[in-house]
This record gives C-alpha cells, sequence and structure tokens, in this order.
C-alpha cells in the first residue's frame, strides 16, 4: 500500500473519482473524505470514493500523508492558510483547482513551500459536465494531462512526489509555472466553455422556436454544446478566477470573430479559405496525440 492515509477535502466529482481509483488500486489504506453535509457524504461511502467521512476537518486530516483540496476554486486559498498548521509533519499537500496563480502564492504566503509540510498545485484536465460524487468514476484521470505548478521554492523531493502520485492514477503529468497554466488553460479550457455557453444562448434566443435546434442539430452542435451544461456556480468562480487570462483568450478570440465576419462580407472566398485553413493545425496535432493515446485496434 503506497499511503496509509490520504484525506480529500471536498468529496465531488474529482475528489470522489480519485477516492475511488485510490481504493480500486489498493493505493490507500484509509481514503478519508471531507464535507459540511452528512447526506452527501455518506453517498461517497456508498459510491466507493472514501472508506471514511466526516465534518470534522481537523480529524479529516489527522495522520494523512496526502491531503488534497477538492472544494470550489475561490475557496481553497483560504482553506490552505487554515488547515496548513493542522497537518502533519511529511504530509504533501495539493489542489485540483482550475486557477493556480492565487493558490500557489497564498501556499507560499501561509509558509507551505519549501516546508517539512509542502504544498504543490495540481490540475487534473478532465471531468464532465455533471457534478457531485454521485457522478464520480472510477478512471476518470486515465489517459488524461495532469497539469503541476510547482513553486520555486518547492522541494524536489515534493515535486516528485506529486508527480507520482497523479501517474499513479494513470495521468499524464505536465509541468509548468502557475501564471503558465493559467495562460494555457485560459484558451484551451476556460475559452472553449465561454464559446459553448455563448453559442447555447445565441442559438436559444435568436431562433424562432428553439426546440427545432435539439431536432435538426448534428454531432458538430451537440459536442460544442455539450459543456454548455457545466455547473454556472463553478464556473462563474473560475471565470473570475482567472479574469485576466479569460478576458486576454475572449479578446484574441473576439478579433479573429471580427476578422472573419469582415472576410465574409465581402466575399472573399479565397481568404476564406486560408481563414479556415488556419484553424487546422492544432486539432491535428490534438487528434494525432488521441490516437497515440488511444490507438485504433
Amino acid at each position: 500500500m503506497k499511503y496509509k492515509k490520504v484525506s480529500i477535502i471536498g468529496v465531488g466529482l474529482i475528489g470522489g473519482s480519485v477516492g475511488i481509483d485510490l481504493l480500486k488500486k489498493g493505493l490507500a489504506g484509509e481514503v478519508a473524505g471531507w464535507g459540511r453535509n452528512r447526506e452527501r457524504l455518506e453517498k461517497a461511502i456508498e459510491k466507493g470514493a472514501c472508506s471514511t467521512v466526516g465534518t470534522s476537518i481537523m480529524e479529516t486530516l489527522k495522520g494523512s500523508d496526502i491531503v488534497l483540496l477538492c472544494t470550489p476554486v475561490e475557496m481553497i486559498a483560504k482553506q490552505i492558510k487554515e488547515i496548513g498548521p493542522f497537518v502533519k509533519e511529511d504530509t504533501l499537500l495539493m489542489d485540483v483547482g482550475s486557477v493556480k496563480e492565487n493558490i500557489v502564492n497564498a501556499a507560499s504566503d501561509a509558509g507551505l513551500i519549501g516546508a517539512e509540510k509542502e504544498f504543490v498545485g495540481a490540475h487534473p484536465m478532465t471531468g464532465s459536465e455533471k457534478s457531485g460524487v454521485i457522478n464520480a468514476q472510477e478512471g476518470l484521470f486515465r489517459g488524461a494531462p495532469c497539469i503541476i505548478t510547482p513553486h520555486e521554492n518547492n522541494s524536489n523531493s515534493a515535486v516528485e512526489r506529486a508527480a507520482q502520485f497523479w501517474k499513479e492514477l494513470e495521468a499524464n503529468v505536465i509541468q509548468m509555472t502557475p501564471g503558465q497554466h493559467d495562460l494555457t488553460v485560459g484558451f484551451v479550457s476556460h475559452l472553449p466553455h465561454v464559446v459553448s455557453t455563448i453559442l447555447s444562448k445565441v442559438c436559444a434566443n435568436s431562433l424562432d422556436n428553439p426546440d427545432s435546434a435539439e431536432r435538426a442539430a448534428g454531432p458538430s452542435f451537440r459536442d460544442l454544446t455539450r459543456i454548455a451544461g457545466a455547473s454556472p456556480q463553478l464556473w462563474s468562480q473560475i471565470y473570475l478566477q482567472n479574469r485576466k487570462q479569460v478576458l486576454k483568450a475572449v479578446n484574441e478570440f473576439s478579433n479573429s470573430l471580427e476578422d472573419f465576419k469582415k472576410i465574409v462580407g465581402k466575399r472573399n472566398r479565397e481568404k476564406l479559405e486560408k481563414f479556415i485553413t488556419e484553424g487546422r493545425p492544432c486539432r491535428k496535432e490534438i487528434n494525432q496525440g488521441e490516437s497515440e493515446k488511444f490507438p485504433k485496434n
């Protein structure tokens, strides 16, 4: 058994899926879940996401090798400062938040970088438009990118422990600075959610009979609007926490959309074909990566 005890603070979709994998793989002797709602915690036990649960954060933390913060992103920085004094020496603290710079800075301010107990930021790039531990699943991290974002003062051993934890859940670990992370996910994660929401909203508001969109839509519309069903509470937090990079990504997208409007308005087919062609290389590389990870039999 790799870990005697892993504590998960906030047992939702991501935290629950971590717990399921740890227990199914026999990686942890105990997975302790913390939350405020006793009924939801009981569901985590039923789902196989935790072996013990409780509403006392101090009891949940006691004796933990790993502490994983899976609460809403606007809460994590505050929680790091609150729980730091109560975890034992040699404990590795991590989070799964979608924004990193504020969180890593909070850990540094709390004296949890390069200390006997260390914090290393992490962001598994996986999930679902559904939320809650009821939707947690085994193998959610298999083949998915997980970005770890060490502070420059983190010890090498803490960074290696963090990377190894996610590798044991079969994630593909990538390392970035917190600032690089926030810029990158602003474009590859947060912007797609914005676009999906706007596309769904425009269709709902512009069509005489919005139900016709559902009946007439093909795979492209369904794929592009799937994540528009994500939690408004969760995503409003993410956009505001990463607002600088989200606005940068949205401005770039808006500028390119204006270019498209001008080209179509002038009926310039040559420029239109060039515009479409310029969007293909990134997707081609993504497709190639997917083929390498999931080769066809």
